[in-house]
């Protein structure tokens, strides 16, 4: 997981986000610095398919720092293009460029050696999940970097598809995620052990976790789901993957962090009122709340086809227990209490809830 090494005794005072990375091993909690450096890979989560071969990757060599001399290229409109160097990273422009411009291309020209670095550090090849981890990942250094180290105001800045949105919560304005904890249902706890144990109950010790991190995480995944459905949805591009295998990744990390959004609003409105209060009064925040929400769901009709919920055997996990309890009438109250806009379980009627 993703590491942050501390250069400035200052930085806590300019930091918004403790940077977890994406699913697959422990947990750790990022330390506050105006530096972030990546010193630890995650593990590689799926082989590629037979056929065309797939790229092979180079040496990731050290972990990429990025400082506040980064912030132009961070925040620029338009964003110069990558300078390539090798196949894999060809392969890596030309995949995401054309499979998925809007986020996944965008994330990696503000940031191609940081991208590079994760998809070199995840296996021998470039892979699907290879990109997708490259692509999470360096969204939340971006957003690191744009909420504190770019911008003063310390407001919790998340990029998607090229656009920063600007919310109105701060760390420390909300109570920490592991609030989760007193709603969510058991059984949940255990059918999702993993990802709920990495983003909720070891998240307690550390203040930064809190709301402004949760929609952080949320945004790495919904903002690499793009990039899955995309793939998955084009015959080409199966050497990127194994058609046969279960892959829990960005679009089952969206699914978990759609209910954690829900459950964490239950938890504040019924035993946290200052916190409640605080996102019920941000209209910035609660606007990206429905953008998230929105893109979540429309990814989700689009990813259906090539979900085990269709296939029956190989594809992409979407944790049935976890949709159906986030479609449950209670669960859709928290949404609309906020005035987020929502499908309903009918609307699923003849695909993840059949």
């Amino acid at each position: 997981m993703k590491k942050l090494v501390f250069a400035n005794a200052v930085a806590a005072m300019l930091a918004t986000f403790a940077l977890v990375g994406c699913g697959g091993g422990s947990g750790e909690e990022g330390a506050v610095s105006t530096a972030v450096t990546t010193t630890e890979p995650d593990p590689v989560q799926e082989a590629p398919a037979p056929g065309k071969t797939p790229v092979p990757t180079e040496a990731a060599g050290p972990g990429v720092t990025l400082t506040l001399t980064d912030c132009a290229r961070v925040t620029g409109n338009p964003v110069p293009a990558p300078e390539i160097s090798g196949a894999d990273m060809q392969e890596v422009n030309d995949v995401l460029m054309s499979h998925d411009a809007a986020h996944s291309f965008d994330v990696f020209q503000r940031s191609p050696a940081e991208v590079m670095w994760w998809v070199r550090s995840s296996g021998r090849a470039v892979t699907l999940a290879a990109l997708g981890t490259g692509v999470h990942e360096t969204n939340h250094v971006l957003d690191f970097l744009l909420s504190g180290i770019c911008n003063e105001d310390r407001y919790a800045r998340y990029l998607l598809d090229g656009q920063v949105h600007v919310t109105g919560t701060r760390m420390g304005d909300t109570a920490n995620r592991v609030i989760v904890d007193s709603t969510y249902p058991a059984a949940l706890k255990v059918s999702r052990a993993a990802r709920y144990s990495l983003y909720i109950t070891e998240t307690a010790g550390n203040s930064r976790n809190d709301f402004s991190s949760l929609l952080d995480e949320f945004n790495a995944y919904a903002g690499a789901a793009a990039l899955e459905a995309s793939v998955r949805s084009d015959p080409d591009m199966g050497y990127l993957y194994q058609a046969n295998v279960m892959s829990d990744e960005n679009i089952g990390g969206m699914v978990d962090f759609m209910l954690f959004m829900q459950h964490y609003l239950l938890a504040a409105r019924t035993s946290s009122p200052q916190t409640y209060a605080a996102i019920q009064g941000q209209p910035d925040t609660l606007a990206f709340m429905q953008v998230l929400w929105t893109r979540a769901e429309s990814l989700l009709a689009r990813a259906y086809p090539y979900s085990t919920a269709a296939t029956g055997k190989g594809g992409t996990i979407v944790p049935a227990d976890v949709f159906a309890e986030i479609y449950s009438p209670q669960m859709l109250s928290e949404l609309d209490a906020l005035g987020i806009t929502h499908k309903v379980a009918a609307d699923w009627a003849g695909t993840y809830l059949h």
